[in-house]
């Protein structure tokens, strides 16, 4: 009857609404509980890029932006952070080419909460950094960097580099520029030098930085994978170096063993007696 099917068909809506609101509480786990009430209201939500996140965040020809509104069903806008006036869903994304001057702001809008809170998820960027010990430095990074390379590969960042500072507080492209420019002038005087004792003597080594960190960049959640990956990598450390000291003392001792067995190999011969 009309009235069964009409029953029925209460009945599949209800379970769709279900389904969608424990989807969304799977997607927000951890998180503030997303707010249902809000379903069908059309909202707006901006965020600040960081400085040097935007190429990441718009994605190669706004690849990354474009799959985030098709699977969301919202409009995103990249726009100079003192731009004034607002935006409206209906209105197109505009994602203007070139460099720009100043700090930007992406701007998400749609006809639901759920979505632009969904959609900002995926468009949440953030720029960190924090201290590692030079001494530590090195051994973190790997041979080639390898061990940075497999932290991109696990967290997904797009950025997780290693910077330093000399004593003088000068960059690490500053410092190899200044090394590069005193390089060439040493080799000019040498090369004019009338003998090899008006010729220059080679630099002493450089000294180790003073202070070094990571740089980190990428989306949120990303970030925070790359970070935790990193501190876990530096905890092990202190056994780095304890089984290090360890292997270098048995060497020790298996080359003071090697060198006293030689010493008895080399006692002088006695003396034999004459035949008949």
């Amino acid at each position: 009857s009309r009235k069964t099917k009409a029953s029925r068909k209460k009945v599949e809506r209800e379970a769709k609404i279900q389904e969608a609101e424990e989807f969304l509480e799977t997607l927000y786990a951890g998180g503030e509980p997303p707010p249902f009430a809000g379903i069908g209201r059309e909202s707006e939500q901006r965020l600040d890029i960081p400085d040097g996140c935007a190429g990441m965040l718009i994605g190669k020809k706004g690849e990354h932006i474009q799959s985030v509104m098709d699977r969301w069903k919202v409009i995103v806008r990249v726009e100079d952070a003192d731009a004034n006036g607002g935006t409206s869903p209906a209105s197109k994304p505009v994602l203007r080419r070139g460099p720009r001057a100043g700090p930007q702001r992406v701007v998400v809008s749609g006809p639901s909460t759920q979505a632009v809170a969904a959609a900002v998820r995926e468009l949440d960027f953030v720029a960190e950094t924090f201290e590692v010990p030079p001494e530590m430095a090195g051994w973190v990074v790997g041979r080639g960097g390898k061990h940075l390379k497999l932290v991109r590969e696990l967290s997904g960042a797009g950025v997780v580099n290693l910077c330093s500072s000399d004593r003088d507080g000068e960059g690490r492209e500053a410092a190899e520029a200044r090394e590069r420019d005193a390089h060439v002038a040493g080799a000019v005087q040498q090369a004019l030098a009338t003998s090899p004792s008006e010729a220059k003597p080679e630099a002493k080594p450089e000294a180790p930085p003073e202070r070094c960190w990571f740089e980190l960049k990428g989306r949120r959640d990303q970030v925070a994978d790359a970070r935790m990956c990193l501190e876990a990598h530096m905890g092990y450390y202190p056994v780095y170096v304890e089984m290090n000291e360890a292997e270098q003392a048995l060497d020790r001792e298996i080359a003071e063993a090697q060198a006293q067995l030689r010493g008895r190999g080399r006692r002088p011969r006695t003396a034999s007696a004459p035949n008949g």
